[in-house]
């Protein structure tokens, strides 16, 4: 199991307009948690993984942060007010958005039929969760992976791509469900 954090879709260093989401940066790192990680992996939106990055959300949207351990629930409410009229607006433009991203056909049901709008307390946080698949999950024509808690900016290029494709395979035979018999 891997996972992620995002405060939102907007990027928080400047002001609240509509300007060009991470959607697309979003995207990316369910498909490269699905190619290094067996099982499922989740991006939360909504839940910021630090106090610097809570206190800019709460500077922008003017909503405080609901803490839970070390993590600081933000939600993605205001954002969804300020930018897209309303909660089933922000998702429905999720939806197109994903419709629209450079990724097969398989990996998109994968991702949106596991999408789901979570509420916690006051807060409404969307999980995008994908299942490993027996292929890997390619982004834009190139495969992705994560090296520790960040995305590999570089894709694996052709000369590591038969290796990548023969480790992901082992992996996915070493997952412990995939060796279950059948009733």
């Amino acid at each position: 199991m891997c996972y992620d954090f995002k405060c939102g879709l907007q990027d928080l260093r400047s002001d609240v307009k509509k300007q060009p989401d991470d959607i697309e940066k979003i995207l990316k790192t369910p498909c490269a948690m699905h190619n290094s990680h067996i099982g499922s992996s989740y991006v939360l939106l909504g839940v910021a993984d630090n106090h610097a990055s809570a206190s800019q959300h709460e500077k922008v949207f003017g909503a405080r942060a609901r803490v839970y351990d070390e993590f600081h629930i933000v939600g993605v409410g205001e954002e969804a007010k300020k930018l897209h009229r309303d909660l089933d607006a922000y998702q429905q433009y999720i939806f197109q958005k994903i419709e629209a991203a450079k990724i097969d056909e398989a990996v998109k049901r994968n991702i949106t039929r596991n999408v789901k709008l979570i509420r916690y307390y006051e807060k409404d946080v969307v999980v995008f969760k994908i299942d490993r698949m027996p292929k890997p999950a390619m982004f834009d024509g190139n495969v992705y992976v994560r090296k520790f808690a960040n995305v590999d900016p570089k894709p694996v290029d052709q000369a590591s791509l038969f290796e990548f494709f023969e480790e992901f395979k082992h992996q996915g035979q070493q997952y412990p469900y995939a060796t279950l018999p059948l009733a």
